[in-house]
């Protein structure tokens, strides 16, 4: 299923701007990072497994048409931390604006 975003243009024209499904996005950082889904859906402390969740989430609300509650259940987190980190109230590592970086 294709996800698509209408916007309009400061000259009144309307046109399409194709959206990433969010399976799409995960599977793309996923293998970019060579980590695997159960990886990131565990909890863990570790730095990068962290990282990789929020540059999903941030990524996600960029390009795709989610919601917290799915990517909750996605990563196994809470809803309330889905939020905090939309809201960016988390700190960003060297390593995520990296990442973010290469993505867009």
């Amino acid at each position: 299923m294709k996800n698509y975003e209408v916007e309009e243009a400061q000259t009144g024209n309307i046109h399409r701007t194709k959206k990433m499904g969010i399976d799409t996005l995960i599977a793309k950082i996923l293998e970019q990072e060579n980590v695997g889904l159960e990886e990131i859906r565990m909890k863990t402390k570790q730095q990068k497994i962290s990282d990789i969740r929020k540059i999903i989430v941030l990524l996600a609300v960029k390009h795709c048409e989610t919601t917290s509650t799915e990517l909750a259940n996605k990563f196994n987190l809470q809803v309330s931390m889905i939020s905090k980190i939309k809201a960016r109230g988390v700190m960003r590592t060297d390593y995520m604006e990296e990442i973010m970086g290469i993505m867009g």
